[in-house]
C-alpha cells in the first residue's frame, strides 16, 4: 500500500483478521464486541446521522483500536506496522471512489461504511455472530491506481480489498495528519 501498507503487510493484516473473525474464533470476537458495546453502543453498528464526536467512535479505525487493545508493544513489531494499519483505516474512512460493491451492487458511501455494514450484519447487537465467520482478502492492483472493496453477506460474509498504491495519493508527504 505504498506509504501505508506494503502488499506483505496487507496480507499479514488480512490473515490476522481472518484469525480473529474465523468461524472458530468469531464467537470470542463477538463476545468482546458485545462487552465493548456496553460502553460504546454503536461499535460496529453505526447510528444514523451521528454528531462529529459520536461519528469518530463509530469508525472502523476506532473498532480496530478497541478490538486489538491486548496487543503488546515493545517498540518493535507490531507497533510501527499497527500504526500504519490504523493510518490506512483512517484513509479508507474517507474513500468514496473506486469500486465499492456489496452483494454485487454498487455501494454509495465510504469504503469504511461498507466494511462496517458487513461487520454489523455478521456481529448483530444482541444477536448471534455469523456461523461461518467473515473472510478477508487483500490484493494489490498491479497498476497501483485502482482501489476497491467487494463485500458479500450471503452465502458467506467476505470483505475483499484491492489496494491502491497510496504513495500516488500522498506522494510528497509522509505526514499522517495529511490523510
Amino acid at each position: 500500500m505504498g506509504d501505508f501498507l506494503s502488499k506483505d503487510e496487507g496480507t499479514f493484516t488480512a490473515n490476522s483478521l481472518n484469525d480473529m473473525f474465523s468461524a472458530g474464533n468469531i464467537g470470542a470476537t463477538f463476545a468482546k464486541v458485545e462487552e465493548l458495546r456496553k460502553t460504546f453502543p454503536h461499535l460496529l453498528n453505526p447510528a444514523n446521522n451521528p454528531g462529529p464526536r459520536a461519528a469518530r467512535k463509530q469508525t472502523v479505525r476506532f473498532a480496530a483500536f478497541l478490538l486489538t487493545d491486548d496487543l503488546l508493544f515493545s517498540g518493535i513489531y507490531p507497533a510501527p506496522k499497527f500504526r500504519a494499519w490504523l493510518k490506512w483505516l483512517t484513509w479508507v474512512g474517507t474513500q468514496t471512489g473506486g469500486q465499492l460493491r456489496l452483494n454485487g451492487t454498487n455501494f454509495n458511501g465510504t469504503a469504511s461504511q461498507l466494511i462496517l455494514q458487513v461487520l454489523a450484519q455478521a456481529l448483530p447487537p444482541g444477536g448471534r455472530p455469523a456461523s461461518g465467520g467473515v473472510v478477508f482478502n487483500w490484493t494489490s492492483d498491479p497498476t497501483g491506481n485502482q482501489f476497491g472493496i467487494t463485500a458479500t453477506t450471503t452465502p458467506q460474509f467476505s470483505i475483499d480489498v484491492t489496494a491502491v498504491n497510496v504513495s500516488h495519493v500522498n506522494a510528497n508527504s509522509d505526514d499522517e495528519d495529511d490523510i
